[in-house]
C-alpha cells in the first residue's frame, strides 16, 4: 500500500479515521465477540472530520456553478462506486446467508423501495429514514446531503468568518431541544441532522487559529481521556462532541506522540482503506452471523473465539484493501480526470458563461474527505 506523503494531508487525522472505522466495524460483531458499544457515536467523528478536511481543500473553490458541479462530481466519484459495489455485495451476502438458514432471502426491511432509496442515496433523509440493505450506508446518505449543502455552508463561513460558529451552536441547541435532552438516537432516526451539524462544525474547526498549546501531548491525551470517559462512565452522547473537536484541533497542529502513533504505517494504512472497510464489513458480518447461528448453538469456546476473531479480522482487512485498490482509488482518479479533462465543464466556466462565474482554480490536493 502506498503511503507517500500527500500535499496538505494531516496523516494523524487519516489514522484517526482508520481507528474510528475499525471500532464501528468491530462493534457490529458484538453478539459473538467482546466488542465496543455505542459505535454510532464514532460516525459523528467522521462527519466532523469530513467537514474539516473538505473545508481545507474546497472552501474557496465552490463560488461558481462550474466549481460547485466539479466539487459534486468529485464527491460522487469518491463515495458512489464503493457504495454500489458494497451494496451489490450486501444483496448477495444477505441472500446467501438467509438461504443457508432456510429463511426468506431478504430481511423485512430490505424492500424494493429501500433499494431505490439506497441507489439514490436518500435512505437517511426524511421522510424515508430507515435502516435497509447495507445498513452502514445510512451515513453515506447523510454525507451526500452535507456535500449538497457545502456550497451554502462555505458561503456562510466566508461571510460570517469566526461568527460562523454561532449558527452551528444554535443548530446543536435546537437538536438538543428536539431530542428533549436525551441521547442522539439511532442513525436512521437522527443521522441526517447529526451530519448537517457535525459537518459545519468541522468546517469551523478548519478556520480556527490553533494555539500552540493545543498541539501538546497533554492536550492530546486529555482529549482522548475525555472521549473515553463517555464510554467508561456511560455519559450522554452529547459529551462526545467537545473532545472530538479538541482531538481534531490537536492533531491538526501536533507533532507529538499521538500524532506520530496515528501517522505510523499500519494506522495510516488503516486510514487509507477506512471507507472501504466501513462499507464492506457489514456483509461479512451477516455471512458470519448466519454461520454462527447455524453452527454454534451453545456459543464458542475461548479458542474458537480467538480463531474466528482473527480470521474475520483478516477477511475484512483483505476485502477492504481489495476494494480500496480496485474500486475506490481507480474511481477517485477517474472522477478527477473526468472533471480536469473538461468533460463536465471547462476549467474556466467564464469561457462559456461569462466573467460573472470567475475562474475555477485547479486543485492539486488529493481528495481526502
Amino acid at each position: 500500500m502506498s503511503t507517500k506523503l500527500i500535499a496538505n494531508e494531516i496523516r494523524g487525522l487519516t489514522g484517526l479515521r482508520g481507528v474510528a472505522a475499525t471500532l464501528v466495524a468491530w462493534g457490529h460483531f458484538h453478539n459473538e465477540f467482546p466488542a465496543p458499544s455505542r459505535i454510532t457515536l464514532w460516525v459523528d467523528l467522521f462527519f466532523m472530520l469530513s467537514g474539516f478536511v473538505i473545508a481545507r481543500a474546497y472552501s474557496g473553490k465552490v463560488k461558481s456553478l462550474g466549481e460547485i458541479l466539479r466539487f459534486l462530481v468529485l464527491r460522487l466519484g469518491r463515495i458512489y462506486p464503493v457504495h454500489i459495489f458494497t451494496f451489490a455485495l450486501a444483496i448477495l451476502a444477505f441472500g446467501y446467508a438467509n438461504a443457508m438458514r432456510g429463511l426468506p432471502l431478504f430481511y423485512w426491511r430490505d424492500t424494493p423501495i429501500g433499494l431505490l432509496e439506497n441507489l439514490a442515496l436518500i435512505q437517511a433523509w426524511p421522510p424515508w429514514g430507515a435502516y435497509s440493505w447495507n445498513m452502514p450506508a445510512w451515513s453515506i446518505s447523510a454525507e451526500w446531503a452535507a456535500y449538497l449543502a457545502f456550497p451554502a455552508f462555505a458561503y456562510l463561513r466566508r461571510s460570517l468568518a469566526g461568527a460562523f460558529i454561532i449558527p452551528v451552536c444554535l443548530g446543536w441547541i435546537a437538536f438538543y431541544i428536539y431530542r428533549h435532552g436525551t441521547n442522539f438516537g439511532a442513525g436512521w432516526q437522527t443521522g441526517l441532522w447529526r451530519c448537517l451539524l457535525g459537518f459545519p462544525l468541522g468546517m469551523w474547526l478548519a478556520s480556527v487559529k490553533v494555539p500552540k498549546l493545543v498541539g501538546s501531548n497533554a492536550v492530546g491525551f486529555a482529549a482522548g481521556a475525555l472521549l473515553g470517559c463517555v464510554w467508561i462512565f456511560d455519559l450522554p452522547d452529547w459529551l462526545v462532541v467537545p473532545p472530538m473537536a479538541l482531538l481534531i484541533l490537536h492533531l491538526s497542529v501536533a507533532r507529538g506522540l499521538l500524532q506520530r502513533s496515528l501517522s505510523s504505517g499500519p494506522l495510516y494504512g488503516l486510514g487509507l482503506i477506512s471507507y472501504s472497510l466501513y462499507m464492506c464489513h457489514y456483509p461479512v458480518y451477516k455471512m458470519w452471523q448466519a454461520y454462527y447461528r447455524k453452527t454454534f448453538h451453545g456459543g464458542m469456546t475461548g479458542a474458537e473465539t480467538l480463531f474466528f476473531g482473527l480470521l474475520l479480522t483478516a477477511i475484512v482487512l483483505l476485502l477492504s484493501y481489495a476494494i480500496w485498490r480496485l474500486v475506490e482509488e481507480p474511481a477517485r482518479i477517474a472522477s478527477r480526470r473526468f472533471v480536469n479533462g473538461g468533460f463536465l465543464l471547462p476549467r474556466r466556466p467564464s469561457a462559456i458563461f461569462g466573467n460573472s462565474f470567475g475562474k475555477t482554480s485547479s486543485n492539486s490536493k488529493r481528495d481526502l474527505g
